[in-house]
């Protein structure tokens, strides 16, 4: 008898196999690493789910047996009283004698004291009797009145509608809260994930609650260019015809292309010992999960229902422009959950869009189930948990609707004030009275230019250049800078004037004004770049604000606290990176592109522009003057070096004087020492 012949076969067909071929499908499929690892892991959440499975199936059968035990046992009255203690000393009073007498004859038994009547008080008076039966009767119609206790189902039918009509209050208050929070999408995101979880149905045990906004990917203004690029000069852009009525007015609402978008986790709750906060600032690229099916398909999916994220496979992706074409024989491969773990777990995911009243997508809430170390019940999410999460996301549109409303309102003043400040600005560019004078004289000046001074001839190549030569190269440079130098005191004295024009701008950028730009969910393109330039001014590192979320917390009274502080003057404080970052924020920017976007923005953009402005042409006269004290320096020791070498020179002569003249009268004395012959 072989070994085959031992096997049950049957048996396993009728315990095993199906579990087994559907590990080994879903290994087939996922194609991973380690398949004997996964088809392990997949053996270990099934028994998992399966034991919450059949917990589940006993709650139901336990809870239906229950329910119809409670419609079997139940009492017909309904809560209330035997009647009021009048009515009842009313129906009790033709009774009296007959009480007296029980009360008689009931002296010493101990059924007196059950109603507060001590036989001590009872005696043969009729007056007495009296008084005591009257107090019997009360105190017997007051038992009668007493309300009758319900039963243990009806109490707890009577507590359930009570915690329902609760629920209900809580919901509706949290829902109009969320649609006031219109200040700060962080602040809106975070509270609409808080009530998501804490108003669900089972209080947030075993769930998880977050919020992804979407965002588009910025150019990064201090990349590196490619080296294709380095070298070519780029073409200038035709400028466009200015109108007057179409340059500042703001965008129509609409949706953007979502293909350029992705998603970011902004704000997570999740309950106590179920650690989620890693999550926030984690981003869901394209062609990662399912969730971007609630902006790319056509109609959009109104909701995305998983309830079993482990085996669920969706539809194919569908391949995008640019991307590598796929092997014809290879099976599709299908959309599959995102686990950020990286491992497939047991659960179930919901997810419902942020959609303002223009259509667009804002971003999406999420609550899912999945089952981890920390946490997560693996279950289905309840109907009315869905029901929820839709009504805290539509809350959390209508208050990202009114913020989007407040903004508009505000553009609409941005363009009057903008040409206030232009005229404040042509006003300061205008000459004044005393230097239009000035100017004719430089035009009949200009008219018949001094003859330039040449230029010293530049020594030959291997030569070495003698010091008054280079006395006479240093002092032509020394006074083309002086040239120089002067032009670029006149420039920093107009560009300050234009400064003072706009100076009380920066009055205005405050921390209720920076509210406009807090309240904006996406990156508004230009005015990004303002504020970009003003914290690279600021010194702050570029990590604090790479992202539009990160720089949302930095426009508070402190940004505007630190632009103030800055001196364009004091530019030895200024920090080359820095500024590079200052320039290429700025370069290129026009006023129309920042007042189709913010009122706020407008202002810092044209108050940054005259600060760097300023410090651009006070560097320029602080790097002639320093160039023109180095000529003066070389000069001086070109001189120093002439002087010492007349000096050596002389010195040389006069001891060559010296020396001949000593040698002559040594001569004569010989010759006066010589015999005559």
């Amino acid at each position: 008898m072989t070994v085959a012949d031992k096997i049950d076969t049957v048996f396993l067909k009728n315990t095993v196999a199906d579990v087994v071929v559907k590990a080994c499908s879903a290994c087939a499929v996922a194609r991973p690493d380690d398949p004997i690892g996964f088809v392990a892991g997949w053996l270990d959440q099934f028994v998992e789910n399966d034991a919450i499975l059949k917990k589940r199936a006993l709650e139901l059968a336990a809870k239906a047996v229950e329910d119809k035990a409670e419609t079997e046992v139940g009492h017909p009255e309904t809560t209330g009283t035997r009647g009021s203690t009048s009515e009842c000393l009313y129906t009790l009073r033709p009774f009296a004698s007959r009480l007296r007498m029980h009360i008689r004859a009931s002296r010493g038994n101990p059924v007196a004291p059950r109603f507060g009547i001590s036989p001590r008080f009872f005696s043969h008076s009729g007056e007495r009797i009296s008084v005591v039966s009257t107090r019997f009767l009360v105190v017997f119609a007051h038992y009668l009145t007493t309300p009758l206790p319900l039963s243990a189902p009806k109490q707890a039918r009577t507590e359930a509608v009570a915690a329902v009509a609760d629920h209900a209050t809580r919901v509706e208050q949290a829902l109009a809260h969320l649609a006031t929070l219109s200040g700060d999408p962080d602040d809106l995101y975070t509270n609409a994930a808080n009530y998501m979880l804490k108003l669900s149905s089972r209080g947030g045990d075993g769930m998880r609650a977050y919020v992804a906004d979407m965002e588009e990917r910025e150019e990064d203004e201090m990349a590196e260019k490619e080296e294709g690029d380095e070298g070519e000069e780029s073409e200038p852009e035709p400028e466009e015809e200015e109108t007057d009525d179409d340059d500042s007015k703001p965008e129509p609402p609409g949706e953007p292309d979502y293909q350029k978008f992705f998603f970011r986790y902004v704000a997570v709750a999740a309950p106590k010992g179920d650690d989620q906060d890693f999550l926030v600032g984690k981003k869901l690229e394209r062609g990662t999960g399912v969730s971007f099916a609630l902006v790319d398909k056509t109609p959009k999916q109104p909701w995305i229902d998983v309830p079993n994220v482990m085996m669920y496979r969706g539809a194919p992706l569908e391949p995008k422009e640019g991307d590598e074409p796929l092997d014809p024989e290879a099976p599709p491969v299908p959309t599959t959950v995102h686990f950020v773990s990286g491992f497939p777990r047991s659960g179930s995911y919901f997810a419902v869009p942020i959609t303002l009243s223009s259509g667009e997508v804002a971003g999406m809430l999420c609550i899912d189930t999945v089952k981890t170390p920390g946490g997560g019940n693996g279950r289905t999410v309840a109907e009315e948990d869905k029901d929820l999460a839709r009504a805290v996301a539509k809350a959390a549109a209508k208050a990202m609707d009114a913020a989007a409303a407040a903004r508009r309102a505000m553009l609409a003043e941005a363009k009057a004030e903008q040409a206030s400040i232009a005229e404040a600005i042509a006003a300061a560019e205008a000459p004044e009275e005393g230097e239009a004078g000035e100017d004719k004289t430089e035009g009949d000046a200009e008219a018949e230019p001094e003859a330039e001074e040449e230029a010293p001839p530049e020594p030959e190549e291997g030569v070495e250049q003698t010091d008054k030569e280079l006395i006479a190269s240093l002092t032509f440079k020394m006074n083309a800078s002086t040239k120089r130098l002067t032009l670029a005191e006149t420039d920093l004295e107009k560009k300050r004037k234009l400064l003072t024009a706009v100076s009380h701008l920066i009055d205005t950028v405050d921390e209720e004004s920076l509210g406009e730009l807090r309240s904006v969910p996406r990156a508004p393109k230009a005015t990004w770049k303002v504020v970009k330039a003003g914290l690279y001014a600021c010194g702050v590192k570029k990590f604090n604000f790479e992202s539009w979320s990160l720089t949302r917390k930095l426009l508070t009274g402190e940004y505007s606290t630190n632009l103030k502080a800055l001196d364009p003057l004091d530019v030895g404080k200024r920090d080359p990176k820095a500024w590079e970052g200052v320039h290429k924020c700025l370069d290129g920017l026009k006023d129309k592109q920042v007042v189709k976007e913010s009122k706020v923005g407008a202002r810092l953009f044209k108050w940054i522009e005259g600060i760097v402005n300023v410090s651009d042409a006070a560097l320029e006269v602080s790097d002639l003057k320093a160039a023109f004290e180095d000529f003066e320096n070389e000069i001086e020791k070109a001189q120093e070096r002439i002087a010492e070498a007349a000096a050596d020179a002389e010195a040389a002569a006069e001891a060559e004087a010296a020396a001949a003249e000593a040698g002559g009268a040594e001569a004569e004395g010989e010759a006066a020492e010589a015999p005559a012959e």
